[in-house]
């Protein structure tokens, strides 16, 4: 199994398009090998074009081809989704509560700060940071309106202000 993680870390650290070059190559390979062991040198390649069953067999190699491109295909979007979960983002939004249509708070934490901030269409301005309030949001008898208040009341404390 080994061989196998190696490859499969050689191969999702390649760009998407050499993946899926990779992939299609991979399946017309195994399909001309399917082809070629179809094929029994004592034919004539006249007979072999004009019979059926040879017609049939390249359709059906055909569709597995096809078959094998979508299942790539599918298999990609996969690994670039997954890519995508990876929890490496410094920033998360916790919570957005709208005022209006056009103006709303949330609570966003950087970098394990968490901080309160308010936007409108024109501005977004830093109403308070969270960690100095955690012991006034600790009760949840709490409303939020009282919150926003004491909020309000320390932007004179905040530092730059």
């Amino acid at each position: 199994m080994d061989w196998y993680q190696n490859f499969l870390k050689w191969f999702t650290s390649r760009p998407r398009w050499m993946q899926v070059v990779f992939i299609v190559l991979l399946s017309v390979l195994v399909v001309a090998g399917f082809w070629l062991t179809d094929y029994q040198s004592g034919d004539s390649t006249a007979s072999m074009v004009d019979s059926t069953a040879w017609i049939l067999g390249a359709i059906l190699k055909f569709g597995i081809v096809l078959l094998l491109i979508y299942g790539a295909a599918i298999l990609l979007r996969r690994w670039q989704v997954g890519g995508i979960k990876k929890n490496n983002r410094r920033m998360k939004i916790l919570e957005i509560s709208a005022l209006t249509p056009r103006r709303a708070i949330y609570l966003v934490q950087v970098d394990g700060q968490t901080f309160m901030l308010g936007a409108t269409d024109q501005s977004v301005n830093l109403i308070a940071e969270v960690d100095q309030m955690e012991s006034a949001v600790a009760d949840p008898s709490q409303h939020f309106s009282d919150a926003l208040i004491q909020a309000g009341d320390r932007l004179d404390v905040l530092p730059g202000r």
